[in-house]
């Protein structure tokens, strides 16, 4: 066995396809130059997890980890059973919540009957709980290094099957592209599949799209898509239309990403009519669409990225659009607002061992 592994993963931001892919539409996904950075290593008489971003320390016996990941597969099946139920029971309040889970599933996956102690060390400079793929950057970063630790390789299908079942037991029934965009890395069209088409992004969009975290929403990513299944559930046919539009919209928004002078207004038309739909599924609280139907007044155009909300004043993740000549009042608006500085495109999962 090699002594120690450094791995990191980028975060993503959902351009557009959030929800509906649940429900098997498209999604346009870019990895976000931001990153979770795993340092694992073999010694010591305990699993050691360090989670310095969150000033968590704790070590802990294999056997707990198992035991972990077994009472939270349990709570998972249930909740799957039915929807409605509380998805606390799942996710629970521990800050290492995801690494136990990545860990413990990759034991079970081994079959090691004495592993090694561990070592393992978190950093990670992406904002926590407003949707730009915290969790999934941890799964795969803390997954793919203890497969390269503890079995010598790290097979990118391996990790996306682990990492999407580490990312069940922190969000319920997610689609699978989080973790897949931070595998990839870049600009991709992800379909039903979790097939990756690369899009390449307009010198435009780099410089007219903007990202902002609205702050953590009130409800968790699990409770958000829970509460969309139940409008899928009470209106089939209506909500089926939806998707079909969501669908569409997806498709034209690509075709505007990769054009090198797309028409200004069909642009805001775009993404206005997802967002539309967004705050039809009640995942957008009224205070940030107010704050949109401010933009629109603008010649801007925003929408919610990731999951959204149900109730309170933050939304998580959001993309806007502005033209450089609003762009000061568009950030005047935005002030209440985090701006986030990172290129999109990133580079998916890098891994290296230290011999």
């Amino acid at each position: 066995m090699i002594p120690s592994v450094h791995a990191s993963a980028p975060g993503k931001i959902i351009l557009m396809g959030e929800h509906a892919a649940v429900y098997g539409k498209p999604a346009l996904v870019a990895a976000l130059g931001l990153r979770v950075r795993v340092d694992m290593a073999i010694g010591g008489s305990s699993v050691e997890l360090i989670l310095g971003s969150l000033g968590y320390h704790h070590r802990c016996s294999w056997r707990e980890i198992t035991a972990y990941r077994e009472e939270k597969r349990v709570a998972w099946e249930r909740f799957d059973l039915d929807a409605a139920s509380d998805f606390t029971a799942v996710r629970g309040e521990d800050p290492a919540h995801v690494v136990k889970i990545a860990l413990g599933e990759v034991l079970a996956d081994l079959a090691l009957e004495s592993p090694p102690f561990l070592r393992v060390a978190v950093e990670s400079n992406l904002p926590v709980g407003s949707g730009f793929g915290s969790s999934a950057a941890v799964a795969v970063a803390v997954v793919a290094a203890a497969l390269r630790l503890l079995a010598g390789e790290a097979e990118a299908a391996r990790v996306a099957r682990l990492a999407m079942d580490v990312e069940r037991r922190q969000h319920g029934h997610p689609s699978g592209i989080d973790h897949e965009t931070v595998l990839r890395g870049g600009v991709v069209l992800l379909d039903s599949q979790m097939a990756a088409t690369p899009v390449d992004v307009g010198d435009w969009a780099r410089r007219d799209l903007a990202i902002y975290d609205t702050g953590s929403p009130a409800e968790t990513t699990g409770e958000v898509v829970a509460a969309v299944r139940r409008h899928k559930d009470a209106s089939p046919e209506r909500f089926q239309r939806m998707l079909d539009r969501m669908g569409q919209d997806v498709g034209r928004f690509q075709r505007l990403l990769e054009d090198t002078r797309p028409d200004a207004a069909v642009l805001q038309q775009v993404i206005a009519d997802y967002q539309s739909c967004l705050e039809t599924l009640g995942v957008v609280p009224v205070p940030v669409s107010h704050v949109l139907r401010r933009l629109a007044e603008l010649g801007a155009a925003a929408k919610i990225s990731g999951a959204g909300a149900l109730s309170g004043e933050r939304a998580g993740c959001l993309l806007v659009y502005r033209r450089p000549e609003v762009k000061s009042r568009v950030d005047e608006i935005l002030s209440g607002y985090s701006a986030v500085r990172a290129p999109i495109g990133a580079e998916g999962l890098s891994i290296e061992a230290a011999v």
